[in-house]
C-alpha cells in the first residue's frame, strides 16, 4: 500500500523544555510538544517543580495535560495536577466538545457547560488568549480574566538569546500571569505565573 494511503504524517510544530524558576533558583522543568496532523493539533505538556527551604522540600507541583484542537477549536482536554509533598492533593480535569458547547468536568464534583469557543489558558497558544472564556490549567474552572497587550519588550532566553518579544498579560480570576512570545508567531518564550503569592517563571531552554 503506498504511503499516501496511510494518511498525513504528524508534523512537530514545537518541542522544547522550559526551566521552572523561583527567584534565582531553578526548581524544575516543563516539557511541551505540539504536533499537527491534517486539521488536528495536539499539545502535550508535562512538568514538575519542587519548592524547598534550604534542603528541605516544602511542596512539589506536578502537572500533565493533553489539548486536542480541530479546525482551530478545542475538541478535548485532559489535565492531571498534583500539589504537596508528603500528602499530595490530586485533581483531574476533562473537557469535551459536543455540538455548540464544551462540557467541563473535574474530580472535585464540579461540572460546567461553557461556550464552544472557550480555550485552555495554558499559555502556549497565543491565539487562545482572545477566547471569551479560558479554562484555568490550575483548577479547571472557567475564567474570564482581563487580557492586555504591552507591545514588545527586550528579554533573553537560553533558546533565543536577546530578543524583542511580544508581551501579553492576564489579570484577575486567579490567572494573573505575564507572557512573552516570539514576534509574529505562537512560540511562547517566557511566562511568569503568580502561584500562591510567588512568581514562578517558565523560561524556554
Amino acid at each position: 500500500m503506498p504511503p499516501a494511503a496511510w494518511g498525513t504524517v504528524p508534523e512537530v510544530v514545537d518541542e522544547t523544555y522550559f526551566a521552572i524558576r523561583l527567584g534565582n533558583a531553578t526548581i524544575g522543568q516543563h516539557f511541551l510538544r505540539v504536533r499537527r496532523q491534517g486539521s488536528e493539533v495536539v499539545a502535550q505538556q508535562e512538568g514538575e517543580a519542587t519548592v524547598r527551604i534550604g534542603p528541605v522540600p516544602v511542596t512539589r507541583i506536578r502537572q500533565s495535560s493533553t489539548e486536542v484542537y480541530r479546525e482551530g477549536l478545542l475538541h478535548s482536554l485532559e489535565i492531571a495536577n498534583e500539589s504537596g509533598y508528603y500528602e499530595p492533593r490530586r485533581r483531574s480535569i476533562t473537557a469535551r466538545a459536543e455540538g455548540d458547547v464544551i462540557y467541563l468536568v473535574d474530580n472535585q464534583g464540579r461540572d460546567y457547560e461553557i461556550p464552544r469557543d472557550a480555550m485552555p489558558g495554558s499559555g502556549w497558544r497565543k491565539a487562545s488568549l482572545q477566547a471569551p472564556v479560558l479554562i484555568s490549567p490550575r483548577n479547571g474552572k472557567p475564567r474570564e480574566p482581563a487580557v492586555h497587550t504591552h507591545g514588545t519588550q527586550s528579554i533573553e532566553t537560553p533558546a533565543t538569546g536577546p530578543i524583542e518579544a511580544e508581551h501579553w498579560s492576564l489579570e484577575g480570576d486567579d490567572m494573573d500571569s505575564r507572557l512573552w512570545y516570539e514576534p509574529g508567531s505562537e512560540r511562547l518564550l517566557r511566562m511568569i505565573l503568580n502561584y500562591e503569592g510567588r512568581d514562578i517563571e517558565y523560561l524556554r531552554e
